[in-house]
C-alpha cells in the first residue's frame, strides 16, 4: 500500500450515484439499491446527515431487511446516536437473531460504551453458535482476554483459513501478551501480520518504502510555508477544533479522554471528516493530494474547511470545543496551520519503541498497511518524525507537544499546560479521565477507563530479542 489517504475520489462516484438515483426516479425504477450505495459514500465522506437521509428512504421501502438497519446503526455509531443504534440493532436481531453480523456490532457497541460484560456475551454468543468468525475471537481477547482459553483458540488457529487466521493470530497475540507468554505472542502476531502482508499483496497493494517516503514528502512540500502565505486573509478564526494527533497506539485517546472531561470540550473522536480537504483538491487537480494545491483559489480551500467544521460541530451543537482524533492528520497539519490558525493542535508522542510494538500488535484496517511488517513500520515511523519536524519547525510554538511518558509520571503538570494551551481554565475532572462515561469508538477503549498507569511504558523490552531488527532502525533514525 503506498499511502494512507488512498486514491478513490468520493466527490465523483457520489455524484455519479446521485445521477443514476434521478435517472431511476424518472423511470418509474425502484433506487433504494442505489441510494444504500449512495449512504455509504456520504458516510465516508463524512457527510453524516445526507447519509441519514438517505438510508432513511432506503428503509421506508426495506423496513424488514435486518442489513439494512445494521448499516443504519453503523452510521448511528458514528454521529455518537447510540440510543438509536441500540433500538435499530435490536430490531435487526428480531428479524435474524444469530446473525453474526449484527451480533459482532452489538459487542462493538457495548465495548466502546464501557459495558464489557455485555460486549462478551454477544461475541461469546458468536462463537457457541459455531461460526468461524475470528472478529468475535478478537473482540473476546479486547474485552475479557483473562476469560480466553488459548490452546482452544490455538487449536482453531491451526485449523482456519488464512481469511480468519489474521483476527485470531491478534486474538491470541493480545491474550498471550496479558498472560505474560511474551515469546508465544509475539509468534501469533507476526504470522497475522505476515497474512494481512498477504491479503493486502493478493489485492494489488504493494507496501514500498520508497512510495511512502514520496507520499510524505509532497505534504510536506505543498502543504507548508507557501500556503500558509497564500490563505492568510482566507482562513477561518473559528477555534472549535482541538486535533489530537500524532502515529497511532501513541496516547491520541488517552489525551482526548482528558480534554472530554471537560465540561467545555466534545470528544469527537476518530471523525474521518477531514477527507474533504483531499477530496476538494483531487476534484479539481486530479491527481494525488496535495499535488497542485496551488491551481486551487484561496477560497475555495476556505469552503472545504467551513464544510470541515460545520460537519465537526454537528456531533454536538452545543459544546464549545469539540475534538478531531483522527491521529493521521499528522499529515494534513499545513493545512490546518494555513486555514483554521486558531485551532488547538495537540501533537502526542510516545517512546518510539512502544509506539511501533503497539501498533505491530493491533489489528488495524487495510490503510494500515505499513504496519504489517517491522522493517516499513520502522521506515514509516521516521518519515513521520522528520514531518513532525518540519510542522514544528515552521511555527515554532504553534503545535502543543504532549509526551506520554511525562503525562503518565507527572498527570497534573502536563494535564494543566495542555488545558492552558487550549485556553480551557482547570477542571479537576481532567484529572480523573477514567470516570468520565462517553462512547470512546477506538482500540484504546478499555485504557482510557482505567486509571492511568505505568504499565505501559517500556513495555517493548518485554519483546527486546524478536524486535532487534526495528530497533536497529528506529536507533538509527535518532542520532
Amino acid at each position: 500500500m503506498s499511502d494512507f489517504s488512498g486514491a478513490r475520489n468520493l466527490s465523483a462516484s457520489i455524484a455519479l450515484i446521485e445521477s443514476a438515483i434521478g435517472q431511476s426516479t424518472r423511470e418509474g425504477r425502484d433506487p433504494t439499491v442505489q441510494r444504500i450505495q449512495l449512504a455509504q459514500l456520504l458516510k465516508d465522506s463524512g457527510n453524516y446527515e445526507g447519509a441519514r437521509n438517505q438510508l432513511e428512504s432506503a428503509i421506508s421501502t426495506k423496513r424488514m431487511d435486518s442489513q439494512l438497519q445494521l448499516q443504519m446503526a453503523e452510521l448511528e455509531i458514528a454521529m455518537f446516536d447510540t440510543v438509536n443504534a441500540w433500538r435499530r440493532l435490536n430490531r435487526a436481531l428480531i428479524l435474524t437473531p444469530d446473525d453474526p453480523g449484527i451480533l459482532i456490532q452489538c459487542g462493538h457497541l457495548a465495548r466502546i460504551e464501557g459495558d464489557t460484560v455485555a460486549a462478551e456475551e454477544y461475541f461469546s454468543r458468536v462463537v457457541k453458535l459455531g461460526y468461524p468468525s475470528g472478529e468475535a475471537f478478537y473482540g473476546l481477547a479486547l474485552v475479557a482476554p483473562k476469560n480466553c482459553n488459548p490452546v482452544e483458540i490455538g487449536k482453531l488457529y491451526s485449523e482456519a483459513p488464512p481469511s480468519e487466521k489474521v483476527a485470531l493470530g491478534f486474538a491470541l497475540g493480545r491474550i498471550l501478551d496479558k498472560r505474560g507468554e511474551f515469546e508465544e505472542s509475539f509468534r501469533y502476531t507476526a504470522e497475522a501480520n505476515k497474512y494481512q502482508r498477504r491479503q493486502l499483496s493478493d489485492a494489488g497493494f504493494i507496501i514500498d518504502n520508497r512510495e511512502q517516503q514520496a507520499f510524505f514528502d509532497r505534504h510536506r512540500i505543498h502543504l507548508g510555508e507557501d500556503l500558509i502565505s497564500r490563505c492568510r486573509h482566507d482562513c477561518l478564526k473559528t477555534d472549535k477544533p482541538i486535533f489530537i494527533l500524532g502515529l497511532p497506539r501513541s496516547g491520541t485517546s488517552l489525551v482526548e479522554q482528558i480534554l472530554a472531561s471537560h465540561s467545555k470540550v466534545f470528544g469527537g473522536g476518530e471523525v474521518d471528516i477531514s477527507r474533504l480537504f483531499e477530496e476538494t483538491c483531487q476534484s479539481k487537480t486530479h491527481r494525488p493530494f496535495p499535488l497542485d494545491i496551488d491551481k486551487l483559489q484561496a477560497s475555495e480551500l476556505q469552503s472545504a474547511t467551513r464544510l470541515y467544521v460545520e460537519r465537526l460541530a454537528m456531533l454536538s451543537p452545543q459544546s464549545r470545543r469539540i475534538t478531531d482524533k483522527l491521529p493521521h492528520n499528522f499529515l494534513r497539519i499545513g493545512w490546518l496551520l494555513a486555514m483554521l490558525p486558531n485551532a488547538s493542535i495537540v501533537h502526542c508522542e510516545r517512546d518510539a519503541k512502544d509506539t511501533c510494538l503497539s501498533i505491530y500488535q493491533q489489528w488495524f484496517n487495510d490503510a494500515h498497511g505499513y504496519a504489517t511488517e517491522l522493517e516499513s513500520l520502522g521506515m514509516y515511523h521516521g518519515y513521520y518524525q522528520e514531518l513532525m519536524a518540519y510542522w514544528h519547525q515552521l511555527m515554532p510554538g504553534r503545535i502543543h507537544r504532549i509526551s506520554y511518558e511525562e503525562l503518565i509520571r507527572s498527570p497534573e503538570k502536563t494535564t494543566s499546560a495542555l488545558l492552558d494551551y487550549c485556553n480551557l481554565n482547570f477542571e479537576d475532572a481532567c484529572l480523573k479521565p477514567h470516570q468520565t462515561q462517553r462512547t470512546v469508538n477506538t482500540p484504546s477503549a478499555e485504557q482510557v477507563r482505567e486509571p492511568l498507569y505505568k504499565n505501559s511504558v517500556g513495555r517493548w523490552r518485554n519483546y527486546e530479542v524478536q524486535l532487534g531488527a526495528l530497533k536497529e532502525i528506529l536507533d538509527g533514525g535518532e542520532k
